[in-house]
């Protein structure tokens, strides 16, 4: 096959702490073998997960994971870290990652550094924050509100940076 993969990912969070209350991941890939549905929902302070293959050589799993009060799903982590903006100190975190490829849930302890810099990214206003997460430093870049403008990984000069499908079919050559 081409390698190409589509991942789809939806989480819910409740709003006043962003505590994790479900999410669902479907990633579509080139191959039957690597392609998989995966959902998990909390109950009583646990995230219970299926992972469930497109192939029907492949069995469908469960894993369970316990949930600290600090834990947000990584698709929260943009807002959990604006929410902290105004707090003193860093924010000590463990993040549900929600899709990592390979069928497997991961719970990574990090810590966000809320920084004063700020800089127009498009047209917000973001600050900066760096990320200790899962062995790596990361350079967010964050607005008031939550939205996760740009994420930079200074190690390997990796760089995400949030755009409109327009924008990403230009770069993509597209």
């Amino acid at each position: 096959g081409d390698g190409k993969s589509e991942t789809y990912i939806g989480s819910v969070a409740e709003d006043a702490r962003l505590q994790p209350v479900a999410f669902f991941v479907e990633r579509k890939a080139s191959s039957e073998e690597k392609s998989y549905k995966t959902d998990g929902w909390v109950k009583d302070k646990k995230l219970d997960v299926t992972f469930k293959p497109a192939s029907a050589a492949l069995a469908k799993t469960t894993e369970s994971v316990s949930l600290q009060p600090s834990t947000y799903f990584s698709s929260f982590m943009g807002m959990a870290v604006a929410r902290h903006f105004k707090e003193k100190g860093p924010l000590a975190f463990v993040a549900v990652v929600e899709d990592d490829g390979r069928m497997n849930v991961e719970v990574k302890k990090g810590l966000a550094e809320v920084q004063k810099a700020e800089k127009k990214i498009g047209s917000d206003l973001c600050r900066n924050a760096v990320i200790h997460f899962g062995g790596q430093i990361q350079q967010w870049w964050i607005t008031k509100a939550g939205k996760t403008c740009s994420v930079e990984y200074p190690e390997n000069g990796m760089k995400m940076e949030l755009s409109n499908e327009k924008q990403a079919k230009k770069a993509l050559g597209g």
